[in-house]
């Protein structure tokens, strides 16, 4: 039964949004300029960085959704989770060992000192527009919870979590959202791990739950999904969700830790501790949508909402109010992550573009107004879908076609800024138009599947492309960034970075 904001859980959770509050104040003092507000400064060391790695994926989908989809079929929460494993590895070495060496401030700078200049607009527009799916999804994932727990309408909830994350991003900035992630982390992980511990007890353990009938036949068949459809290819799935969950690699919160990170240990170690999380998420969240299936019964509307239902049918108030404080610490992580990455980015990249010879603390002020627009944009995008995956899935799917593109920057020498233009725009834009329109030929499966053409399509692009282009890969026209030093604006001669940067990184 729903409860009241005045109740004993919603007194519980209110307390909570007070103190994440005060720590984002608290992180703000040490915002002083743009570069502090996208970055630190370089200076967050290996507990709060590692603390804002894992709160940054660990978002709705982590604890929500993926306890929503095994609710449906187990595997396809556990492979959703071991998908992250993967794409946590690969963070580490592309971005923390390689990305890291260049110091580049953004994805976007780094395309532009290794292409040129439209590869670094076209990277820019991506992440923003890719991004807005992610933040959507974790304004959802807080309406949801909202909803449950104390009978708020989902539209409603939506939008009091999209002012949550928005207002206490733009206060704290990186600093902020690097310490509160940290207490949100510990929150969330303690209380995913005690719901799970108190299930078994009370429920008892998996060897008990096989005996139900709540579960349909092949409900534990790894290797087929009956979930899925037509297409019910277990491993398919798997390498799916891997590609779907290394289509956010570009994303700017991801380069944004790294630059973060106070050296290349730390930025190399942090994702490490990421992947080693997840392969914890694969047991408890996947248990939990298992167990929502026996107690709450196989008629349950919204999988997503597996885990708050579950929390509130079983537990005390005390503990309701805790496991809901927790799932919204996870969900604000998350939220303030992908809102700080895309507007810091839009407001380096773009405006200052505009602008070059505007000071730090004029961009400052207008990165805080575009994150202020942003998080309303991802809010609507929010009220149209209304589900966490779904909305995930739908905007990672084109940005799976610029994985190849990420991969060649720093991986292939002979990689030419035109063939990766062309593979980025292409396959992007191809998978775009069949996620509004798929071909028949998917109809049996689920619509992110069409991931596949445009990734394939990209690869074919940018290797036919710099094969017969044949040009070196180090660009003439690169872009150009003022920077301050010792209170003196300069701009800086990119070309000399980008043959710098190219012999730092090993082929």
């Amino acid at each position: 039964m729903a409860k009241s904001l005045l109740s004993t859980e919603g007194i519980i959770v209110l307390v909570y949004l007070v103190g994440i509050f005060l720590i984002g104040i608290w992180g703000a003092r040490k915002t002083k300029n743009f570069r502090d507000y996208f970055s630190t400064s370089n200076q967050l060391g290996m507990i709060v960085l590692a603390g804002t790695v894992l709160a940054t994926q660990w978002g709705g989908v982590t604890l929500l959704g993926i306890a929503g989809y095994a609710y449906q079929h187990l595997w396809m929460g556990v492979w959703y989770s071991l998908g992250a494993v993967v794409r946590f590895l690969f963070w580490a070495l592309l971005m923390g060992l390689v990305l890291r060496k260049v110091n580049a401030f953004s994805i976007s700078e780094w395309f532009g000192i290794r292409f040129d200049n439209k590869n670094a607009l076209v990277m820019t527009v991506l992440n923003l527009v890719v991004s807005i799916g992610l933040l959507g999804a974790q304004f959802v994932a807080f309406g949801s919870i909202i909803t449950v727990f104390f009978d708020v309408p989902l539209t409603e909830s939506i939008v009091l979590g999209a002012i949550a994350v928005v207002v206490y991003t733009i206060i704290g900035g990186m600093w902020g959202v690097a310490y509160t992630d940290v207490v949100q982390i510990a929150v969330s992980g303690a209380a995913a791990v005690g719901m799970v511990i108190y299930l078994r007890f009370t429920e008892g353990g998996f060897s008990t739950l096989r005996t139900s009938a709540a579960f349909p036949d092949g409900y534990f068949n790894a290797m087929e999904i009956a979930a899925l459809g037509d297409f019910t290819a277990g491993w398919f799935f798997f390498f799916t969700i891997i590609g779907l969950w290394t289509a956010d690699m570009f994303l700017n919160h991801n380069m944004q830790r790294m630059v973060s990170a106070r050296n290349l240990r730390v930025a190399y170690w942090a994702p490490i501790f990421g992947g080693m999380s997840y392969m914890l998420i694969a047991y408890i969240s996947p248990a939990v949508g298992a167990y929502a299936r026996v107690v709450l019964g196989t008629g349950l509307e919204n999988p997503d909402f597996a885990f708050p239902m579950l929390a509130q049918e079983l537990l005390p108030a005390w503990a309701a109010g805790f496991v809901a404080a927790a799932l919204l610490a996870v969900v604000m992580s998350s939220g303030d992550s992908y809102l700080l990455g895309p507007s810091t980015l839009a407001a380096n990249d773009l405006y200052r573009a505009y602008r070059p010879n505007a000071s730090d603390e004029h961009i400052l002020k207008v990165a805080r107004f575009i994150t202020l627009i942003y998080g309303s944009v991802a809010l609507l995008s929010a009220l149209f879908f209304q589900t966490i995956i779904g909305l995930i899935l739908t905007f990672l799917t084109i940005g799976w076609a610029i994985i190849p593109a990420l991969w060649a920057s720093v991986a292939w020498r002979r990689a030419t800024p035109n063939a990766v233009f062309a593979s980025m725009v292409l396959g992007g834009g191809v998978n775009a138009l069949l996620m509004l329109s798929p071909p028949a030929v998917f109809s049996g499966m689920p619509p992110y599947y069409v991931g596949w053409i445009g990734f394939l399509l990209a690869i074919v692009i940018l290797l036919v492309g710099s094969i017969l282009e044949g040009k070196s890969a180090v660009p003439e026209n690169v872009l150009k960034r003022t920077v301050t030093d010792g209170g003196v604006t300069k701009e800086e001669d990119l070309e000399v970075r980008a043959k710098s940067a190219m012999e730092k990184i090993h082929y």
